[in-house]
């Protein structure tokens, strides 16, 4: 009786840890090499909803959300500054992994992405 339960108990931790995950948890970060305060302005839209959300504000700031295995999540992010000097970095993590790391200088020149959750 106690090898059935003990291979019971095995079966059910095997199983468990064989299963996908099925939610993630994505992080959108706004930072700045310089640690200097720059403003952002884009957006971000999640296949699953087609909601769009809007992203604005100075850096350092983030974005928090939990996406389903198999969604999309798309956008675009400007810098909202005339000045050269400053510098816009854009990440996006998932579950800690870095899935996007882009910079740019120029507001005119819009950071688009798009990543599958999987």
């Amino acid at each position: 009786m106690k090898r059935f339960l003990l291979l019971v108990c095995a079966g059910l931790v095997l199983f468990g840890l064989s299963c996908p995950k099925k939610e993630f948890d994505v992080l959108l970060k706004f930072s700045n090499p310089q640690s200097k305060s720059v403003p952002f302005n884009g957006y971000y839209l999640v296949s699953s909803t087609g909601d769009s959300v809007e992203m604005k504000g100075t850096t350092p700031g983030e974005y928090r959300l939990t996406a389903k295995s198999g969604e999309q999540i798309k956008g675009t992010v400007n810098k909202d500054s005339p000045d050269l000097v400053d510098t816009l970095e854009f990440q996006i993590s998932v579950d800690e992994e870095e899935k996007l790391n882009q910079r740019t200088t120029n507001r005119i020149i819009a950071i688009q992405f798009q990543i599958d959750v999987l």
